[in-house]
């Protein structure tokens, strides 16, 4: 098997320095020298020393003799307006809350918005409310919540969605 590959090798190689690929190769990629002094002649007398410069910039500067017609106007849309969060009333606010650890029982958020574990209320937006132990986590008050799946499955919100809860004491 060895020496049919390197057989097989030798005389493919071979085969590359035919007179077969030597003429087509030639022809292929060689133009006549005079073609090729011709046009090197040719460019010469157009673009002399001095002007060849001048030339390239007049053609860089030269303005495009094609017409362009500008795009359409699109109609401009307007949205409409955003639903607003229910206002609060006297609560510590409105945060973003994500699945918790599963791991730890009960019905709990743990949230940068108290200061101190405490009792109180979640609110989601499809008007549930349930009772949770808020702890209090470091970060500012825009940064996220999270919720445990006791609390989660208590508000009737899947445990892959990130709602928005507004939170409030009891």
């Amino acid at each position: 098997m060895r020496y049919l590959v390197a057989f097989s090798v030798v005389c493919l190689a071979g085969c590359a320095n035919g007179p077969f690929w030597e003429n087509q190769t030639r022809s292929q990629t060689e133009a006549p020298v005079s073609v090729v002094d011709e046009l090197s002649e040719q460019v010469d007398r157009v673009l002399d020393g001095a002007g060849r410069q001048e030339a390239v910039r007049t053609e860089v500067a030269a303005p495009n003799p094609r017409r362009v017609a500008p795009p359409p106007q699109r109609p401009k849309l307007t949205l409409p307006p955003a639903e607003k969060p229910a206002p609060v009333a006297q609560g510590f606010g409105s945060t973003v809350a994500s699945l918790g650890s599963v791991a730890e029982p009960g019905l709990w958020l743990k949230t940068p918005l108290v200061s101190s574990r405490q009792q109180g209320k979640v609110t989601a937006a499809n008007g549930k409310t349930v009772e949770v132990t808020l702890i209090p986590i470091e970060g500012p008050a825009s940064a996220g919540s999270r919720i445990s799946l006791a609390a989660l499955q208590a508000l009737g919100l899947p445990i892959t969605d990130l709602p928005e809860l507004a939170v409030s004491p009891l």
